[in-house]
């Protein structure tokens, strides 16, 4: 059968073979899948504005398993999309920890930076209310690294308490990096078995 996997880069990020984080990333999954590298236009716009754009990208006519691969802001919009895009899977790495949920009880460090423009998007988020509308038919993936902020692991570990069935890899040794080695050998062992 065929299979396809959207990945959906971090705040700021491209898919594209500049990076050479990227580029290892890309060569782990590109045997096994047919990549669908996400554009998303980042410059002062909201989370809506994000989704949006990666809703218009999406094939919802494709006949053949989907994924979705997303890394921190990446990882949010796979998530809240999902009781749209009805994934075979999601692999939310590093999810970022800004859902209404989460801006309640943040420290400032994570709300620093973030614009009030943003801020005031993101508490439209719920993540318990978008856990409920997700199918059962998705497997949820969840990757974090151990040395990521405490915001980061609270997040993650109860969105896995939270998604039924869901499936959860600590990586050990990093941190909110994607490419740090460890992270990227426990996700490239992961996929490997897919």
């Amino acid at each position: 059968m065929k299979r396809r996997m959207y990945v959906i880069p971090g705040f700021g990020g491209k898919v594209d073979n500049k990076d050479a984080g990227v580029r290892r990333f890309l060569k782990i999954i590109s045997g096994r899948f047919e990549v669908i590298p996400v554009n998303i236009d980042w410059k002062r716009k909201v989370m809506t504005d994000f989704a949006s754009q990666f809703i218009q990208q999406y094939d919802f006519s494709y006949k053949g398993e989907n994924y979705i691969f997303g890394f921190s802001f990446g990882a949010y919009i796979s998530f809240i999309t999902s009781p749209y895009t009805k994934p075979d899977m999601q692999i939310l790495a590093s999810l970022s920890p800004l859902f209404r949920e989460d801006l309640k009880r943040s420290s400032k460090n994570i709300r620093k930076g973030i614009s009030m423009k943003l801020k005031r998007d993101l508490y439209s988020y719920s993540f318990n209310d978008t856990a409920l509308k997700i199918s059962k038919e998705t497997y949820n993936v969840l990757f974090v690294g151990d040395k990521e902020d405490k915001e980061s692991l609270v997040r993650v570990r109860d969105a896995h308490r939270k998604l039924e069935g869901s499936k959860l890899f600590v990586c050990k040794d990093a941190g909110h990096d994607l490419f740090n080695k460890n992270y990227l050998e426990t996700l490239s062992s992961f996929v490997s078995k897919l």
